[in-house]
């Protein structure tokens, strides 16, 4: 099940859209197409994409940034050396009181900057782009499926090669390996245990002028987040007029898909429960994009399932069984592969485990469980099939421990042989459900002896001792239930019930008297029967059995004396004259005055009768 209780729950993956997870290359665009140069009012276009529609807005921005600029211009433009130009350019841009004051991931426009001093990769491209152009620099942009940044074209060696510019910091000209990796370190989100993510410099380079694009693709997605979908198309559609060519905008795309995700992702890194639905649509828009880089499908993918799976268990803790399976169905009609699919149709099985266990329905539960096993198969996600299978065996023991309560052991018992049955169980696993089986023995049998059955108690406490014979609690509980039932059946002189139970007391417990009791008990029983049938001697020799026994018991030898009295009496009717004497003799031997006086009585047996 899940991160709750004994459910495991699977991880997020984190994205940006300024940053991607190929491996870092460090050589400069040597041989790459440098795209034509800027013919437009670069700045003008520029401005529109960041919003600025309104002609006398737009007039008025303009005159802000060509004011802010102008210094820089100026100062810049005295360098000889074009190279210095670039270079210098970047950290003119950044600073206190500069430009590009701190980054942020939303930050798209030009309008943020002039506004807020903040930015992100494709807003500090624009930009620099526009203000490289207004120095006689050839700045091209350069696209990659998850980031953007700009390329300074100069001449090194009698050729012309693109130069990194990673326009997010202002060491970025021409960054070593280790420099980029500390400059996307600042932008970029964390994928793992503390790695960050690092570009690869493959990439599109275009003009400048589609970094606008970009914008109007990062403006949309934001609409699109907030559920403006009207004038989300629209940015697109003004994204799509910018583009050259069918690269252009396959590129642009993948960028959509990419902030969209980064938007998810920031979504679901607040923990907020309320934003994860918008990070889902989000993640749902990124999907439905299409995006053509693998890298960027694979990512848009890991993130749609992470948001999903967190709506998915938000309904299973609201125990909403149809929203999971409704969310299940969405995903179902979306462009995803198969696998990805199958691993969020398997984490919905195991939340609706957990709905299922929750409500006490263990064998729905358990249902769920093997669902989502058979699934896995088709997903092959290891993790997934790893919870679900500690799911399972979370929800027999669960399922086997509270049916034992509830008195019913065979059902109890049925779980625990399936739990014991299960494949791939530890030795450690192993050994807690021999555990569990005596644990449900012992709860089933309480729950029988609470209901009174006392007998039910016993045949279960028995199948308990068995199984840990060395289990002190369950000895004592035994013979405390084996003392309940025979207790009631020698009171009522039905000794023949008990025997084997008297047989197990003494096994479990050779000092305890009450065997001898209740035997001495039978004993005296049998015999009072047989001296209403007159056969005094039958009586006797159960009484000397009995006395035997107990040969402390007061009652049991005034039973013999009687017993023996009668025998005596007997005999001397009968004429058995020495017989009579010798049982009379055993009479005083045990009670004096008695004794005396039977003596005397059967000594007259010879003169009437005759000595045998």
């Amino acid at each position: 099940m899940r991160r709750r209780d004994s459910w495991v729950a699977l991880g997020l993956a984190a994205f940006v859209a300024c940053a991607s997870t190929a491996p870092p290359e460090r050589s400069a665009a040597e041989g790459s197409p440098r795209p034509r140069l800027e013919r437009e009012d670069l700045m003008e276009v520029a401005l529109i994409a960041s919003g600025y529609d309104d002609p006398t807005e737009r007039a008025a921005a303009r005159a802000e940034l060509s004011k802010r600029i102008a210094p820089i211009v100026a100062e810049l433009s005295a360098l000889p050396s074009l190279r210095d130009r670039a270079a210098r350019l970047l950290t003119r841009l950044h600073g206190p009181g500069a430009l590009l004051g701190s980054y942020e991931a939303r930050a798209t426009t030009l309008r943020e900057i002039l506004e807020k001093g903040r930015f992100n990769c494709v807003s500090a491209s624009l930009l620099y782009g526009v203000v490289g152009a207004q120095l006689g620099l050839e700045i091209s942009g350069q696209l990659l499926p998850t980031h953007a940044r700009s390329l300074a074209f100069l001449e090194q060696g009698g050729k012309k090669l693109g130069v990194i510019v990673e326009t997010t910091s202002p060491g970025g000209f021409d960054p070593s390996p280790e420099a980029m990796a500390a400059i996307l370190k600042d932008v970029a989100l964390p994928v793992g245990a503390g790695d960050r993510t690092l570009v690869s410099e493959k990439g599109l380079i275009v003009p400048t002028l589609v970094l606008a694009a970009a914008t109007y693709v990062n403006r949309g997605s934001l609409l699109q987040e907030q559920g403006d979908l009207k004038r989300a198309e629209a940015m697109f559609a003004r994204a799509e007029l910018l583009a050259d060519d069918a690269t252009m905008r396959g590129v642009l795309r993948d960028q959509r898909a990419a902030l969209l995700t980064q938007l998810a992702v920031d979504d679901l890194l607040t923990s907020d429960p309320a934003r994860v639905p918008r990070a889902y649509r989000s993640m749902v828009a990124a999907v439905k994009v299409a995006p053509q880089d693998p890298e960027t499908r694979q990512t848009v993918a890991q993130n749609l399932r992470a948001a999903a799976e967190r709506l998915i268990a938000a309904a299973a803790d609201q125990q909403d069984e149809p929203a999971v399976n409704a969310l299940v169905k969405d995903v179902e009609g979306l462009p995803l592969d198969p696998s990805v699919r199958a691993s969020i149709s398997a984490f919905a099985w195991s939340e609706i485990a957990r709905v299922r266990g929750k409500a006490g329905d263990y064998d729905g539960s358990l249902a769920a469980i093997e669902r989502g096993l058979l699934v896995c198969a088709s997903s092959a996600d290891e993790s997934v099939k790893g919870t679900l299978e500690k799911n399972r065996i979370a929800a027999l023991r669960m399922a086997a421990l509270t049916t034992a309560k509830s008195g019913d052991p065979d059902k109890s018992l049925d779980y625990v042989r399936k739990l014991e049955a299960t494949p791939g169980l530890s030795v450690a696993e192993r050994s807690e459900a021999a555990r569990d089986q005596l644990r449900v023995l012992v709860l089933a049998a309480q729950g029988r002896y609470e209901k009174k059955d006392v007998r039910g108690a016993l045949e279960l406490y028995r199948q308990a001792h068995a199984k840990a014979p060395a289990d002190k609690e369950v000895a004592h509980n035994l013979l405390a239930v084996l003392e309940e039932v025979v207790v009631p059946e020698i009171n009522a002189n039905r000794c023949g019930t008990v025997e084997r139970e008297l047989a197990e007391i003494r096994k479990l417990a050779p000092s305890e008297e009450l065997p001898d009791r209740a035997e001495a008990r039978c004993l005296v029983g049998r015999a009072a029967e047989l001296l209403e049938a007159s056969d005094e001697a039958g009586a006797v020799e159960l009484l000397r059995k009995a006395a035997r026994l107990r040969p402390k018991d007061g009652p049991i030898r005034q039973n013999l004396v009687v017993g023996l009295t009668k025998q005596a009496k007997a005999e001397a009717r009968a004429g058995h004259c020495a017989k009579a004497r010798s049982v009379a003799s055993e009479v005083l031997s045990v009670d004096k005055s008695l004794g005396r006086a039977l003596v005397a009585e059967v000594a007259r047996c010879a003169k009437t009768a005759g000595s045998p």
